[in-house]
């Protein structure tokens, strides 16, 4: 049986709200800086970022075809041996 959805949200909200605590009690204005919990929602995991990445999207896909249709257009047409 595989992983809920959002299984493991809630402690990784409970990890984001004390590294903010952690941070934000000793620390003036200038220096705050948030440390984003991976696995909260819109913040993917480097898992899911690496898979994003090794597949090929489509925009790339569509980028590569133009390149090669312009490299074939290039290219002077073929003339046929005259006798």
């Amino acid at each position: 049986m595989g992983r809920k959805w959002g299984e493991g949200h809630f402690a990784a909200w409970l990890r984001q709200g004390h590294k903010e605590i952690a941070q934000a009690l000793p620390a003036t204005p200038q220096s705050i800086r948030v440390v984003e919990e991976p696995g909260l929602a819109g913040n993917p995991t480097p898992q899911e970022v690496y898979q994003d990445k090794s597949e090929e999207s489509s925009y790339d896909k569509w980028l590569n075809h133009r390149a090669h249709e312009a490299a074939r257009e290039s290219q002077p047409p073929e003339q046929g041996l005259e006798r």
